[in-house]
């Protein structure tokens, strides 16, 4: 789920200020095919709040509200995404045959988490130069 809220008014004909967040929000979610790893679910606000002009801006942030610090997203490298069967022996009997003993491998070379980045505060200024 993604939200965006905005308030403007202005504060002379040539001046507004505004004040602005965004949320989103990821449920619980599997990586990978086996279900064997997941993500826990997640929810993320960025505050922002400023001064413009036709010309020039200053712009207060805050990312990451609530600074959290769970992993966002997983990624994984090549292996055997899914399951193939090691067998010792062959029961030909069964219909279908089947191997006598089995163990299901999920053999993911490597996994790499990404986690969120830390809450950041900060201030940008800008300015315009030029015509038009």
């Amino acid at each position: 789920m993604n939200g965006f809220v905005q308030y403007m008014f202005p504060l002379t004909d040539s001046v507004s200020t505004y004040i602005e967040t965004d949320v989103f929000w990821q449920s619980k979610r599997f990586v990978g095919i086996t279900n064997n790893l997941w993500t826990d679910s997640f929810l993320e606000f960025n505050l922002r709040a400023g001064v413009e002009s036709e010309r020039w801006e200053v712009l207060f942030y805050v990312n990451n509200l609530l600074d959290n610090d769970v992993v966002r997203s997983v990624g994984g490298g090549p292996g055997l995404g899914c399951c193939f069967i090691l067998g010792s022996g062959l029961d030909v009997a069964g219909d279908p045959p089947r191997p006598r003993s089995a163990v299901m491998v999920d053999m993911p070379l490597f996994n790499t988490a990404f986690l969120h980045d830390p809450r950041s505060i900060g201030a940008r200024i800008s300015y315009g130069f030029g015509g038009g």
